[in-house]
């Protein structure tokens, strides 16, 4: 940061002496950028444009900065005009290709990204980012060639060993996930999406004990995170720890009141441990925020209704829950809402 205040402090000596000076605003932008002011940053970029209109960085500058706010619409506006001053500008479709991807436009972004590797193959970001995209797009194995790219060029690159962990993830491969979070950890130890996406790999394994560690040290260096709690009191659950589940639950909830998939797990948790009554309040508590909630809401709100004595209200829920099943195709639960209502 100190490194930045003085880089500010040049940029606009520059500018007081030479109030023209349009380079020197574009670089003020992204000093400023650099410590997370885009607002003021974008005010420099105007300014750089005002100055002169075809000045092309300023407007790859603005739709970074529109990337990180967010703004990916506007973003796509100001790398398109980019390009069309430059259309050997590898940066400006890298960037926009990014863009793409986070609106959903994944053809776009992998011709951006295609693009971008073809004028500047020497470059990593465009592999490391095309790689998310082909995995969207459900090519894992291209998207793994892309990610060996980078390591290859970068072999040290926590962020390459962290995308390729998790695609050996998502395709099963758990004793190479587990490889490539452990190397992360080897190079960060402070890296808590490591160890929580190595516990999520550790469950998938079926060693619970080891899941609940490293969520545990997850915890530790990200303790506002309220998915890290969910996602120990769903190893806990697993475990047969309900008690300790329920303390997981209820405290990410407390960082989230909003997180219906904690309300969700809890509510079953509370009814596995023979809480029928506040399992309960947390179902109901999700049907009322939606009452489009999925089947398996309904289903452990009817059971949670049998358990307290309520048939009438058990029957309704368990029917709704049946018809929900029958409709998305899930012929276990609709024989198992069946069974439960034959029951009562």
């Amino acid at each position: 940061m100190g490194e930045m205040a003085s880089a500010i402090d040049d940029f606009e000596m520059a500018i007081q002496l030479e109030p023209n000076y349009t380079q020197a605003y574009g670089y003020l932008g992204l000093s400023q950028a650099a410590t997370g002011n885009y607002t003021e940053a974008l005010s420099q970029y105007d300014r750089a444009l005002s100055l002169d209109p075809q000045y092309t960085p300023a407007h790859l500058y603005r739709g970074t900065a529109f990337i990180a706010l967010g703004d990916f619409d506007k973003a796509i506006t100001h790398l398109t005009l980019a390009i069309k001053n430059n259309k050997l500008y590898a940066e400006a479709y890298l960037n926009r290709g990014v863009a793409y991807y986070h609106l959903g436009n994944l053809s776009a972004a992998l011709d951006d990204l295609d693009e971008a590797i073809y004028l500047n193959p020497d470059g990593s970001e465009a592999y490391y980012n095309r790689s998310y995209v082909l995995s969207a797009m459900g090519n894992h194995p291209e998207a793994l060639a892309d990610i060996n790219q980078v390591l290859t060029r970068q072999p040290n690159s926590i962020a390459a060993y962290m995308a390729r962990g998790t695609l050996y993830s998502a395709q099963g491969n758990h004793t190479a996930a587990l490889a490539d979070f452990n190397r992360v950890i080897e190079l960060d130890t402070y890296a808590s999406e490591a160890y929580r996406q190595r516990a999520r790999v550790q469950l998938a394994n079926n060693n619970t004990l080891a899941a609940i560690e490293d969520y545990g040290s997850a915890i530790s260096l990200s303790p506002q995170e309220s998915g890290i709690y969910k996602g120990r009191a769903d190893a806990y659950a697993i475990y047969g720890n309900l008690p300790a589940a329920i303390a997981d639950y209820t405290y990410a909830i407390e960082l989230d009141n909003t997180y219906m998939g904690a309300y969700a797990a809890r509510g079953r948790a509370l009814y596995e441990l023979g809480n029928a009554q506040v399992a309960y309040q947390d179902f109901s508590y999700i049907i009322r925020k939606d009452p489009t909630a999925s089947a398996d809401i309904y289903y452990y709100r009817g059971l949670s209704l049998a358990a307290m004595g309520d048939s009438s209200g058990a029957l309704s829920d368990l029917q709704a829950a049946a018809d929900r099943y029958l409709t998305s195709g899930n012929a276990n639960g609709y024989r198992a809402a069946l069974s439960q209502m034959s029951e009562l």
